[in-house]
């Protein structure tokens, strides 16, 4: 999942970055809008899973409320990002295509840990799902079947390969973190923290950027818009 929260975050910080240097940044409010949206969603998703992270240290009732959250949180960002479609592809049409194999709502990997984490609240699979060069993989496989609409009917090599990968990952799960000490998950939670702190720095820096672009103004009245 943290792994899904830091690539997510480097796609958005690359296309929004190019789009607020650009000339385009400060003349389509609605555009300026959708990415000032997915940016705080996902603050608001790293932030709970930093705080998931440390409530793995000791599972309990919070473990698991703070995880079910979390699953509703990406769901709705799934499903966010799909309806932006249009306006992403504004931006530029390989933004979406880079979004697709995350967003797809049958086999896309957002949905795949959200199905995970509902079927095994406290494996290790649930919490670190799938390691970094097993989702760059992935994605790159996934890709090659992506196009405006979505993602091809025929994906039978992409769903292969990541059913393939996940079997890897199961393999040497642990099916319950309650009955193991924090310490033993301490080099994957470092890592996992170590990736959110990547993801909330780039978030942090598209706002920085979209800010010099729009003005901190034209930024706050956006930031009302939202709440309302």
């Amino acid at each position: 999942m943290f792994e899904l929260l830091s690539k997510l975050a480097e796609i958005f910080s690359s296309y929004g970055q190019q789009y607020f240097t650009g000339r385009r940044g400060a003349k389509d409010a609605r555009v300026a809008q959708c990415l000032l949206d997915v940016i705080l969603t996902l603050q608001e998703l790293v932030a709970r899973g930093e705080r998931i992270l440390f409530l793995a240290e000791d599972p309990d009732k919070e473990f698991a409320d703070a995880l079910k959250r979390q699953v509703d949180g990406l769901e709705a960002l799934r499903a966010k990002l799909e309806d932006a479609r249009a306006l992403l592809t504004t931006i530029d049409v390989e933004f979406y295509l880079d979004l697709v194999v995350f967003i797809d709502v049958k086999s896309g990997l957002l949905k795949r840990w959200t199905q995970q984490a509902t079927r095994s609240a406290y494996s290790t699979t649930t919490l670190f799902f799938l390691p970094s060069e097993h989702l760059s993989a992935a994605l790159e496989s996934g890709r090659s079947y992506a196009n405006a609409q979505g993602m091809g009917l025929d994906r039978s090599d992409y769903l292969f390969f990541l059913a393939e990968r996940l079997a890897q990952v199961r393999a040497t799960e642990i099916r319950d973190i309650r009955r193991v000490s924090g310490a033993e998950l301490g080099p994957e939670i470092g890592a996992a923290r170590t990736r959110l702190d990547g993801a909330r720095k780039l978030c942090r820096s598209l706002l920085e950027s979209m800010e010099q672009a729009l003005g901190a103004e034209a930024l706050a009245r956006l930031r009302r818009d939202l709440a309302r």
